[in-house]
């Protein structure tokens, strides 16, 4: 990817997370999002991860999802985790590959690795998954 494109898109980064975590409001109790696509992820999100889960960290290495976080419907509900990688170009099955490869992030407990964004209408003008 070239420079350009990694610099437009990281700049959409706090736009749609601020998006996406108004869209998930209203839908779940407990809405946590970060930016991850330097590949720091803080505590709260480390602190979701079931330990025997913990070493996909280790198989992130070069790359991580631009968004990631946690999702509960309500206290009694068990989490759900979203992976969302930013676009600002038109998706390409490239890009769809690229955030399947994610699918082995960590998932949460009953193993539903639904993709939640899917489900999810895509913002005026940005492209994401």
């Amino acid at each position: 990817m070239d420079a350009d494109r990694r610099k437009q898109e990281r700049e959409l980064y706090p736009t749609v997370k601020a998006w996406l975590e108004e869209l998930l409001e209203e839908r779940f109790q407990k809405v946590y999002l970060e930016i991850t696509a330097s590949r720091t992820f803080r505590d709260t999100i480390k602190g979701q991860i079931d330990r025997n889960r913990d070493l996909i960290f280790s198989f992130l290495g070069e790359t991580a999802p631009d968004l990631t976080g946690f999702l509960k419907k309500d206290t009694s509900a068990s989490r759900e985790f979203i992976v969302v990688e930013v676009k600002s170009t038109p998706v390409k099955l490239e890009d769809i590959c690229q955030t399947r490869r994610y699918r082995g992030s960590p998932r949460d407990s009953r193993g539903d690795d639904e993709a939640v964004a899917g489900r999810l209408p895509v913002p005026p003008s940005h492209s994401c998954l």
